[in-house]
């Protein structure tokens, strides 16, 4: 799918390792079965299931708009910000 950067690395990586990815599209091409729309408390508590996922690192990878969102989300569900490593990237929709 065009809108996931480095994607097939991605998926590279998860069957290598303990690593689950949820692809969040906005703007999703047909027949996407992934999940729609903006990362948000709900959208997070259908992945993170706590406290079967404590001690574990959230990488969240999204314009800087959207990481203050998501990070207090994650704490609301009970992941300490320290367990939360956050990626900010600006991209041109040329």
């Amino acid at each position: 799918v065009g809108q996931i950067v480095h994607g097939d690395e991605l998926e590279a990586l998860a069957s290598r390792l303990d690593l689950r990815i949820v692809h969040v599209l906005g703007e999703p091409p047909e027949g996407w079965k992934g999940e729609v729309g903006r990362l948000d408390r709900e959208l997070l508590a259908r992945h993170v299931a706590l406290p079967a996922m404590a001690g574990r690192l959230f990488f969240v990878c999204c314009p800087p708009a959207m990481i203050d969102t998501v990070e207090r989300a994650l704490v609301g569900l009970g992941v300490p910000l320290r367990h939360i490593v956050a990626e900010r990237f600006r991209y041109d929709r040329g």
